[in-house]
């Protein structure tokens, strides 16, 4: 709950089983789970097309956020990769306008550390399909919020 986000159980549970027959069923990606003795402390949903894998998630337990648990599934899953004759592993984007203080540096720093290439990919664009109806659904949301600060 440290970012205040409200999730059902056993809602977020078939979801995550959902997701995890359709990777298995498809061969199109798989979880990784981090563990100490018995207990799941992180882990990580990496997908794959073809001779690439990409990082999509991560997670640690709150408590946990002291030992590098990430840092020990990317290298189990580099590990895998490998056996399975995947060529390239995404570890997802490079923030280069953060400062030495921030921690995405360090993040930026551990990822240069495996002396890849970069591949840069252009900026997201979001697009509205339906200017009036992307307009009315924004008033109505600003009169909900008002309404539900109250």
């Amino acid at each position: 709950m440290r970012r205040r986000i409200k999730r059902s159980y056993d809602k977020s549970l078939k979801s995550f089983i959902s997701i995890f027959e359709w990777l298995k069923n498809k061969n199109v990606g798989f979880f990784v789970g981090t563990y100490e003795e018995e207990k799941m402390v992180g882990g990580m949903l990496i997908l794959i097309r073809n001779d690439r894998a990409e990082y999509y998630s991560g997670f640690t337990l709150p408590d946990e956020r002291k030992l590098p648990i990430g840092h020990l599934a990317l290298y189990e899953t580099m590990k895998l990769l490998k056996q399975s004759g995947i060529a390239y592993f995404d570890f997802g984007g490079l923030n280069a306008l953060v400062d030495e203080n921030d921690q995405i540096y360090q993040i930026n720093k551990f990822k240069k550390g495996f002396n890849g290439d970069y591949f840069f990919y252009p900026p997201r664009m979001y697009f509205g399909l339906k200017p009036l109806g992307n307009k009315i659904i924004r008033i109505l949301k600003a009169i909900k919020e008002s309404y539900t600060k109250k």
